[in-house]
């Protein structure tokens, strides 16, 4: 798994591409990184840091001991996740993010971009149900079309039940495939809402995002434009 996640990182630096983009992200969930610390003769423990070219403190995480000790065999160190390091930023305030394996690979995320990713990618963070046909609304989704055509801009919908960890109901997530999604989404959610109960909880989201990306992975559009 730890050269697994090395790999990855690499990979994407030689050239970009979304699918090991995702991957990297779900493998950096997964992995149990070293953090070096120091403590003083009265047990006063420091979280130690590094500087980028722009005076930026980043968290340093390690992969091998080896990595994170070179000759300095008394070196202390904790055993996080990723999770908890970005709590730990949180906490501490003064760094911008992380950075794995400093010495070598010197991977730098900021706190922002952990923040998505965790959110986006925990195995945990969102519950699916991908198929709808038993649902009331899909008698009206031949209806929805006549919504999808009056925006040229859409290539495809998705339509999905979602709950997020945090919540106990289901809520209905559109994931659109467009340009300029943030000058349809008004009048789009205006209209496709008019469908729902007023009670349903409506999401509306582009597809160019890591999370829209992975939810849809493995479901059709209920939308295609015709070329």
């Amino acid at each position: 798994m730890d050269n697994r996640l090395i790999d990855l990182i690499m990979n994407l630096r030689i050239c970009y591409d979304k699918s090991i983009e995702i991957q990297l992200f779900k493998e950096l969930l997964k992995t149990k990184f070293l953090c070096p610390i120091s403590i003083d003769d009265q047990q006063n423990l420091t979280i130690n840091s590094v500087v980028d070219s722009n005076d930026l403190n980043f968290l340093p995480l390690y992969i091998k001991e080896t990595d994170i000790k070179g000759k300095d065999r008394e070196l202390e160190y904790l055993e996080i996740s990723i999770e908890n390091a970005t709590n730990l930023l949180i906490r501490l305030k003064n760094f911008s993010g992380v950075s794995i394996n400093p010495r070598t690979t010197n991977f730098n995320i900021r706190l922002d971009d952990l923040k998505n990713i965790i959110e986006a990618f925990s195995e945990d963070s969102v519950e699916i149900i991908s198929e709808i046909s038993n649902e009331p609304i899909s008698e009206k989704l031949e209806e929805f079309d006549d919504i999808f055509n009056k925006f040229k801009v859409i290539d495809r919908v998705f339509l999905l039940k979602i709950r997020k960890a945090t919540e106990t109901n289901f809520h209905w997530l559109f994931v659109i495939d467009c340009l300029d999604f943030n000058l349809i989404i008004a009048q789009f959610s205006s209209e496709v809402s008019s469908f729902f109960p007023k009670n349903e909880v409506i999401d509306f989201l582009p597809l160019k995002t890591h999370f829209s990306y992975d939810v849809t992975r493995d479901v059709l559009p209920i939308y295609k434009r015709c070329l």
